[in-house]
């Protein structure tokens, strides 16, 4: 009878482990395949679009009110010579006489920096200080008025009536009252050149606010 007992018993215990071995599962492989969403990935061909829309969108509009590269001055000639409160001023080193100059003093001071810089400097004085002014006086009738100027004061050393003649896009004619035409070269708004037989191209700048108290 014990015998019996311990044959159930061990055939119990024996069903129970291969119960329990039975009831666990076996692990699956993983999965080689990824997801879909995962791997794939967004083709360049998009962003290039998107960002050239963008580009597109943010680059400024050309503007139709710029103005053209060759575009007039609007003012003729004439007014630009008599813009009130214009003086203009000899330019030494842009006229040819600077030229005339240096050639001079170099042969004068040779090697010496110093003897060549006084010799420059009396040479511009003989003529920094020359101006002129035009003066409108209606129906092209105005005055010309040669002066000397010294620091803030200017003199006057010469008055002659004129009238404005023939104007081109570069030069405008004028007649003295007592002379012979003179044709000035107008290059831009703010230079006029005078031609002297001897001295060459003869430039004057424009200078606005120096025209005050004037001795006569």
């Amino acid at each position: 009878m014990q015998s019996i007992s311990r044959v159930f018993a061990f055939v119990c215990v024996s069903g129970l482990l291969a119960a329990c071995g039975g009831s666990e599962p076996e692990p699956k492989a993983p999965s080689s395949e990824a997801p879909a969403a995962a791997s794939e990935k967004p083709a360049k061909g998009d962003d290039t679009d998107k960002a050239a829309a963008q580009s597109s969108d943010e680059a400024p509009a050309k503007s139709d009110d710029a103005p053209a590269a060759d575009a007039k001055p609007t003012k003729s000639l004439k007014d630009v010579l008599t813009t009130p409160g214009a003086l203009f001023v000899f330019s030494f080193t842009a006229s040819d006489v600077h030229q005339q100059a240096d050639d001079k003093c170099t042969k004068v001071a040779k090697d010496d920096p110093k003897k060549k810089a006084d010799c420059m400097s009396k040479e511009s004085a003989k003529l920094e200080g020359d101006a002129f002014q035009f003066q409108e006086q209606g129906d092209n009738k105005g005055v010309w008025l040669t002066m000397q100027r010294k620091g803030d004061k200017l003199t006057t050393k010469h008055k002659e009536e004129i009238e404005f003649g023939k104007e081109t896009d570069k030069t405008i004619t004028i007649t003295p009252k007592k002379g012979k035409e003179v044709v000035i070269e107008i290059p831009s708004e703010g230079q006029i050149v005078l031609t002297d037989p001897k001295l060459g191209k003869m430039v004057y700048e424009l200078k606005l606010g120096l025209v005050g108290d004037q001795q006569r």
